[in-house]
């Protein structure tokens, strides 16, 4: 029972990318996405507040296009 808790609580780092799409992007900005991705993932964890509250979709996704 304890397995099948912690691997249901604890989402797999490739559910959090399944909202982005990667097509027409570089290697380089897939990797800085997904970073950013994880990092939000922490940062909204470690406050206990909704990813998206803190940062949406589509502001990563902005972020690393124009910079």
């Amino acid at each position: 029972m304890e397995y099948f808790s912690k691997k249901n609580i604890i989402p797999v780092d490739e559910n959090l990318f399944k909202n982005f799409n990667f097509k027409r992007k570089t290697a380089v900005e897939i990797a800085k996405i997904k970073k950013l991705i994880l990092w939000r993932e922490n940062w909204a964890r470690r406050q206990d507040v909704p990813r998206q509250h803190f940062m949406k979709d589509e502001v990563i996704e902005k972020i690393v296009v124009f910079n």
